[in-house]
């Protein structure tokens, strides 16, 4: 976090991360889940002394209430925020949102605030997130990888016999 951390310079940093579960609970395969921001939530609840609230707030109350604190310029006089979103693809679409509308939330934060916001998203290579994403702000893993994953594969089957199937049935 050495580098985050000197990006923050004397703001604080606050890391939120999520990570994207089509077969999870319904939370963690939406963009509700998201907006609730669970870990700093959990954070909030331990070190209150009093008892929890008891109050409901609705999926557009939570994303409006996000969006004006996004969008309000003292945030960031005080606070660097960066976030590590994981397995974008694997959130679920709905005929009210779908990936080019999460697309364009994510890039609308960046929008309000690019020197004091930052994301990092996962996802598979669907053409929305290539397309969304410019080539310079996108590591391709795979192909950072691709000699590790080749050395790896090529020890582990040195020690295999390899036989066609001609061989084995003789």
């Amino acid at each position: 976090m050495n580098g985050l951390e000197q990006w923050a310079e004397r703001k604080r940093l606050v890391l939120v991360r999520f990570f994207f579960w089509r077969p999870g609970a319904e939370a963690e395969k939406t963009l509700d889940g998201l907006f609730v921001f669970s870990e700093q939530w959990e954070e909030s609840i331990r070190s209150d002394w009093r008892g929890p609230l008891q109050f409901r707030l609705s999926r557009k109350d939570i994303r409006a209430t996000l969006n004006t604190l996004l969008h309000n310029e003292e945030l960031y006089e005080k606070y660097r925020l960066c976030f590590f979103i994981d397995g974008h693809d694997e959130c679920l679409e709905t005929c009210e949102e779908d990936y080019h509308d999460m697309v364009n939330l994510l890039l609308g934060w960046v929008n309000v605030a690019p020197l004091d916001l930052k994301l990092c998203v996962s996802s598979g290579n669907y053409e929305i997130f290539r397309t969304a994403f410019e080539d310079e702000k996108r590591l391709q893993l795979h192909e950072l990888t691709r000699h590790d994953i080749e050395n790896f594969v090529i020890h582990r089957l040195k020690g295999f016999e390899i036989c066609s199937y001609a061989d084995s049935a003789a």
